[in-house]
């Protein structure tokens, strides 16, 4: 009896929303290999793609977007919160740099 685990309906919800959060996982890996591909690109000639900096501003606003979305159905506030925030700070970087650029 000591070693027994006792599952609360936390732990099961808990359970039950990471293997639900899969989508968001896949769509976190394509945008974090769109970002890599974007960053190698920039590095190979950065004036003549410079324009590619506004992608991988909006690459990394939607990626914090989406970790936002994935926290808040998890019920964690602060992260969903802190995470929105920051994808908004780069949502105005990918203006900011469609204005410089283009």
């Amino acid at each position: 009896m000591l070693f027994s685990k006792k599952k609360s309906k936390k732990d099961e919800g808990r359970r039950r929303s990471v293997n639900k959060s899969g989508v968001y996982d896949v769509i976190n890996f394509i945008l974090g290999l769109c970002i890599i591909i974007s960053t190698f690109v920039i590095f190979t000639d950065r004036v003549k793609y410079e324009k590619v900096f506004t992608a991988v501003f909006l690459f990394a606003a939607a990626m914090n977007i989406c970790m936002g979305v994935k926290y808040f159905k998890r019920d964690e506030k602060l992260k969903a919160i802190v995470l929105t925030l920051a994808g908004i700070f780069l949502v105005a970087m990918t203006v900011l740099t469609l204005f410089a650029f283009w």
